[in-house]
């Protein structure tokens, strides 16, 4: 929850976007397990942390876009995802408009994505 809340509790790129997720049952929001946590560190922040471990300890998909904390993801064998993928989902599911026009958007105030990326998204939404 505290990594949903920072996302959306105040205005912001790509709040609509996570909100929409959260509202079509794309991301399951909760609270993070209480207990020991590993701390943040120079290569990942307190959002990465928690998602990892929340994720360790449900068994669920890390959402996760930041190259180190994917690493350290797939290091202990977690499903992950990104926002790209789960912007095609609600592209999919009729949820927002053009994909093209959304990734455009978040790459103009500093979300990057590679160029494979960019094409596999735009054909699994069929644009």
């Amino acid at each position: 929850r505290a990594v949903f809340d920072e996302a959306t509790g105040e205005p912001r790129a790509g709040a609509d976007a996570i909100q929409l997720a959260a509202d079509h049952d794309i991301l399951q929001i909760v609270d993070a397990p209480t207990g020991e946590r590993a701390q943040p560190s120079r290569a990942l922040g307190s959002g990465e942390v928690a998602t990892i471990e929340l994720a360790a300890s449900v068994g669920g998909v890390a959402v996760l876009d930041d190259r180190d904390a994917r690493r350290v993801a797939r290091q202990r064998g977690l499903p992950l995802t990104g926002t790209v993928a789960i912007l095609v989902r609600l592209r999919q599911l009729g949820a927002i408009g053009s994909l093209t026009k959304t990734l455009a958007q978040l790459e103009a105030i500093g979300f990057r994505t590679t160029d494979e990326l960019r094409a596999w998204a735009l054909e699994a939404a069929g644009e």
